[in-house]
């Protein structure tokens, strides 16, 4: 295991090493930004060192410096960097919150808060993450202390119990600057805790984690109810809970819409690479082009894709157009989703939608974008990528007709484990029925057996194909187990969702593969690069800086996925797993 883990190392050391080894501080800052939203934790040595630091504490050095931290530890920084404990099922009780104010308000940095007392009345909101918290709680009640936060209060300007209107919001934007101020790490949320005037105080503390697989069930009184209604008197959890019928809750449907591509004067150069030059662009046009593009490159042009990696990101530009299309044209049903939720009479339009936007949302991510992300700079990111690959030139390796049969039986067993991940998802997030979910598990499942027993007959005789009948029987001992958890109804561990440590196997999985496709699966196309070939002949000043962000992007994206591996293949382990026999297994046959 550790010789396994040594090459996840090894290959992040070699994405992040710094231009000239120079110390990238906010480079580092930003790894554990995301770090602490994907609620995982990193490895602070390694993670120096990608970052061009002889080790953490010489962050942790430059860090307090900057931000005139003196007082604080490195054990605190690490304790306060660590991911949230993904074993524990919170608990948020009424007991374990006022545990949790209690610890908040026995901090030695409230110590004015709570010596101050004047006529006036007084809010308090501090920035953590709430859920890491409520987790080491729900593990230990007898806590005795929480890990570091920001703050700030806001005094009533008048004398009197009462708060005036925006002292609440005010709190929490005193609480946001002062976090920025003091250079906290964002991954948590600025939360009220705490109101007081003279010795009076009450708890402003509130549950906020949402089961996201909790069924709501419809009444007679709440199927008759119309979404203004609805909106008003129908609790929050359920407006953020979907249930088959829905297949979406109404913070869903608002992603369909989010950063939707709609040309304007700032996209004339974009516009003019994908549609040519015209006088005018009208938006309907670029849809209905950009749906044959799409049709060309991804449908009739398939088998040409890997010989021009090019076209693939082009074509991710004009699905960007061809989706604002989809969007426009059924806005009127997405609207009366919304205006008719939770009692939908048809989802399918805002179904299909949701499958596109998946499909956009893959693409995004592939290149380190989002769905927050501005769709102009997500557009001029496609189009710098594509022109620069577009200088290569694509020279064939000959495969055997083995080559080929490995390569299919590697591709299809992919492909139905993406199925399997899938199914999981779905009904994790309630959007399918129980049914439907064996169902499909069970078909799911029958396909990557038969691909298994194809991948074990292979002959020996060639060396990747010993590799590819390790590595997969494996993979499909794995999903064995996981198989047998998800139909038998028997979890290994009572205090972890069964759909996430299902998706945590296909997560270990995919990263297995991925690791190792170098060894077992030859390209059938080698992109060869001009001796004479210079990047500033072929791109502008502003797309060099868009490509040099690009890179970045991308390393960041490998960084934040080897940590998610790691952390999958932890909670494996400590739900009993064979991730030891297995990744020693690997290591053995393919000298990893």
């Amino acid at each position: 295991m550790k010789k396994f883990l040594c090459l996840l190392i090894l290959v992040t050391l070699t994405l992040f090493q710094p231009v000239n080894a120079k110390t990238n501080f906010a480079g580092f800052v930003g790894a554990i930004e995301d770090s602490r939203k994907l609620k995982i934790t990193i490895d602070f040595e390694n993670t120096a060192k990608q970052f061009g630091y002889k080790n953490f504490k010489q962050f942790f050095d430059e860090y307090k410096k900057k931000y005139d931290l003196e007082d604080l530890t490195i054990d605190e920084a690490k304790e306060f960097l660590t991911g949230t404990d993904r074993t524990v099922e919170i608990i948020e009780s009424e007991e374990n919150l006022k545990i949790l104010h209690r610890l908040i308000l026995k901090d030695k940095l409230l110590k004015k808060y709570l010596r101050k007392k004047k006529e006036h009345a007084k809010v308090l909101a501090i920035y953590f993450d709430y859920e890491k918290e409520m987790a080491k709680i729900t593990k230990n009640p007898n806590l005795d202390k929480i890990g570091r936060f920001a703050f700030h209060w806001m005094w009533h300007t008048e004398k009197g119990p009462e708060t005036y209107n925006g002292q609440y919001a005010e709190a929490i934007d005193g609480c946001e600057e002062n976090r920025k101020k003091r250079g906290v790490p964002d991954g948590g949320k600025c939360m009220l805790i705490d109101y007081r005037y003279g010795d009076q105080f009450k708890i402003l503390l509130q549950p906020k984690i949402v089961k996201k697989n909790k069924i709501v069930k419809k009444t007679e009184n709440n199927s008759k109810k119309s979404v203004s209604q609805s909106k008003k008197t129908l609790p929050k959890s359920y407006l953020k809970t979907a249930t088959p019928d829905t297949f979406l809750n109404l913070e869903e449907v608002d992603d369909l819409t989010k950063s939707v591509a709609k040309y304007d004067n700032s996209m004339m150069s974009q516009a003019e690479y994908l549609f040519g030059s015209n006088k005018n662009y009208y938006d309907s046009d670029l849809q209905r082009v950009s749906q044959k593009k799409i049709s060309d490159i991804y449908v009739t042009g398939k088998r040409t894709l890997d010989k021009n990696p090019y076209k693939t990101i082009i074509g991710m530009a004009y699905f960007e157009f061809f989706y604002a299309g989809q969007v426009k044209k059924n806005i009127q049903k997405i609207n009366k989703f919304k205006d008719t939720y939770p009692n939908i009479k048809s989802n399918k339009a805002v179904k299909d939608l949701y499958n596109l936007n998946e499909v956009r949302k893959k693409m995004r991510e592939s290149i380190g974008f989002s769905l927050e992300s501005e769709s102009a700079d997500v557009l001029r990111s496609y189009i710098t990528l594509s022109k620069y690959l577009k200088n290569s030139t694509a020279k064939k390796i000959k495969l055997s007709s083995f080559d080929k049969k490995i390569i299919s039986y590697s591709q299809n067993f992919n492909k139905f484990l993406s199925v399997y991940e899938k199914n999981i998802k779905l009904r994790q997030y309630n959007r399918i029925s129980e049914k439907k979910f064996y169902r499909e598990l069970n078909r799911s499942y029958k396909k990557l057996s038969t691909f298994d027993k194809k991948i074990n007959k292979l002959s020996n005789e060639q060396e990747n194909t010993s590799h590819l009948k390790v590595l997969y029987k494996n993979i499909y001992e794995v999903i064995t187990i996981t198989n047998n958890n998800l139909t038998s109804g028997i979890i290994s561990t009572t205090t972890t969702s069964k759909y996430q440590l299902a998706l945590d196997s296909v997560c270990f999985a995919n990263n297995l593969i991925k690791l190792t496709k170098l060894k077992i699966i030859k390209n059938k196309y080698e992109q060869v690069w001009p001796l004479d070939f210079k990047i500033e002949n072929e791109l502008n000043k502003e797309e060099m800086t868009d490509l040099t962000q690009l890179g970045l992007n991308t390393k960041k994206n490998k960084f934040i996925n080897n940590a998610k591996f790691q952390s999958c293949a932890l909670n494996l382990i400590n739900n009993n797993y064979p991730i030891n026999k297995i990744v020693t297994a690997i290591e053995n046959e393919l000298n990893v």
